[in-house]
């Protein structure tokens, strides 16, 4: 979700993408709290770089993140997911009791 709605922001345009406007209204309105955890903000930072992001927007998300997220210190990882990849993220989520989780 954050790689999507990265995507759709552009300066001069209007958000249209879903992600996008999703990653707007928490900017702008804190609609929900976003937890992360510092695997988490890692495998943003190294998506973002493979996926040829400036190197000075990869720096503005992480700091954003760093500063508005809400960070969850995972002490237990589990195997919740089928996808590997995706165990960061519900163990954050479970450490947390997130009411969902937004992909």
């Amino acid at each position: 979700m954050l790689i999507a709605g990265i995507a759709g922001f552009k300066s001069w345009r209007i958000v249209q993408n879903p992600s996008a406007i999703f990653l707007r209204d928490w900017i702008e309105h804190g609609t929900f709290t976003w937890l992360v955890s510092e695997d988490i903000v890692s495998e943003y930072k190294d998506i973002l770089r493979r996926l040829g992001v400036r190197r000075n927007l990869v720096g503005e998300v992480i700091n954003l993140l760093r500063e508005e997220a809400e960070f969850v210190d995972v002490r237990v990882t589990s195997d919740a997911s089928p996808d590997p990849d995706d165990n960061p993220f519900c163990a954050c989520a479970e450490q947390a009791r997130a009411a969902f989780i937004a992909t």
